[in-house]
């Protein structure tokens, strides 16, 4: 059985979530449906990048607790 660092699909986005689309073209009428469905990708992409920016502040924060304690102590200062 492969680990999850052996499966590269695993570290692409696109492959995390199904896009839901069909090779058959869209009847007529379903404008309402194509827009509900725009919508509906545009806030997962918009809670994705919350998401992000979240884990970035925390990464940052954590360089930077890292850093000043690397600084104390080979340094002894702040």
């Amino acid at each position: 059985m492969k680990g999850t660092s052996e499966i590269n699909d695993l570290r692409k986005p696109r492959s995390i979530y199904s896009n839901n689309k069909s090779s058959a073209p869209s009847a007529q009428g379903s404008d309402h449906l194509d827009l509900y469905m725009l919508k509906e990708e545009r806030e997962r992409l918009e809670k994705e990048i919350k998401v992000l920016d979240k884990r970035r502040k925390d990464l940052q924060k954590h360089e930077q607790s890292r850093d000043k304690g690397w600084k104390t102590a080979f340094f002894g200062y702040q």
